[in-house]
């Protein structure tokens, strides 16, 4: 994950957050789909489907506690069709 970090830190963040999540650390995996998503936005050339699946998991996971889902993914439009 650290070697990917310096040429795609959304995809590194991303990969974070997914394993974090497995291990039950959900602020901390909240805080990297953050991180990933804003890099995403800075640059968008890592894989596409890389980042959709982490956009559909930061969603999935900001459904389990609604009122942190804006700060994972604020001013989503892409959440705003699963709220």
């Amino acid at each position: 994950m650290e070697l990917l970090r310096p040429l795609w830190p959304g995809v590194a963040a991303g990969i974070e957050a997914r394993s974090l999540l497995r291990q039950g650390q959900r602020e901390e995996a909240r805080r990297a789909f953050t991180t990933s998503l804003l890099a995403y936005r800075d640059d968008p050339w890592p894989p596409p489907s890389f980042m959709l699946r982490t956009m559909n998991l930061a969603v999935e996971t900001a459904r389990g506690n609604p009122p942190r889902c804006s700060i994972c993914l604020p001013r989503s439009r892409y959440l705003s069709q699963f709220t």
